[in-house]
């Protein structure tokens, strides 16, 4: 049994909270309004899930699932994520995100934008191991 922060509650996030409960693992899951805005949701994903705040989710987990519109990623505090496994599941929607000229250009990944902002974490070349 694995202990996974995931920080974003949409579609992405819920449906993989869903299944790493499936298969046994404890969540606990954070969005940017807050643990209160979670308890539906919680109710719904039943035992082993627990809202959280995004520091207490990613202290939470061996594992941080990171789900959240990519716009917002550097709004993650990154020293609740030092010495993590950091799972990037953001998708980049120039449409919502706004158009983030390293993108368009090539000249890096959403994942790379995600291992600089959490350089504190494990690994990798930026400090961060971002999957």
């Amino acid at each position: 049994m694995t202990d996974i922060g995931v920080i974003g509650s949409g579609k992405i996030g819920s449906t993989s909270a869903e299944g790493f409960l499936r298969v046994g693992h404890r969540v606990a899951i954070a969005n940017s309004r807050g643990p209160d805005s979670l308890a539906e949701q919680v109710g719904r994903l039943g035992e082993g899930a627990r809202a959280a705040t995004v520091e207490e989710a990613a202290a939470f987990g061996e594992i941080v699932l990171v789900a959240v519109p990519l716009k917002a990623y550097d709004e993650l505090p990154a020293k609740a994520f030092e010495g993590k496994l950091v799972i990037d599941a953001n998708n980049y929607y120039p449409g919502r995100d706004g158009e983030i000229a390293e993108l368009e250009s090539g000249a890096t990944t959403s994942s790379e934008l995600l291992a600089a902002h959490l350089a504190g974490g494990r690994g990798g070349t930026s400090g961060s191991l971002v999957i």
